[in-house]
């Protein structure tokens, strides 16, 4: 197949995946005090953890915070840091992937909120830029 349909059939998945409506999922168990993210490679198998992956807050009033980098694809933060300033936004960025974000004022977080959970899974898609 030519390069140029390759680049087409790329595309089309990636604007279908990356434009897929996903709810949160329910917590389970009882919350502590921190939240681990667990940030992984989209659609690789066996289970590829990520490294390196910067994880930022967007708060109500636009300001940024960056909670840290993973280690082996988890970053565990405390709840109270996390809330503290509204977040509306929670960034995974790293390069050669698409960025991933939770945005906590969609309508799939009506009456949810990070707190909940102790872990919450990511997985970012990886990029590729042609010519």
């Amino acid at each position: 197949m030519p390069r140029k349909a390759w680049t087409i059939v790329l595309l089309a998945l990636v604007t279908s995946c990356s434009s897929a409506r996903v709810s949160p999922p329910n917590p389970s168990g009882t919350a502590g005090p921190e939240l681990t993210f667990i940030v992984r490679e989209a659609g690789h198998l066996p289970l590829r953890s990520l490294s390196g992956v910067s994880v930022v807050v967007i708060g109500k009033d636009g300001a940024s915070s960056t909670l840290g980098n993973t280690f082996d694809g988890r970053l565990t933060v405390a709840k109270d840091l996390l809330l503290r300033n509204a977040p509306q936004v929670v960034l995974f960025c790293l390069e050669g992937y698409q960025c991933g974000a939770i945005w906590l004022n969609g309508p799939e977080w009506t009456n949810r909120s990070l707190a909940a959970f102790n872990e919450y899974n990511v997985d970012l898609a990886p990029f590729v830029l042609y010519d």
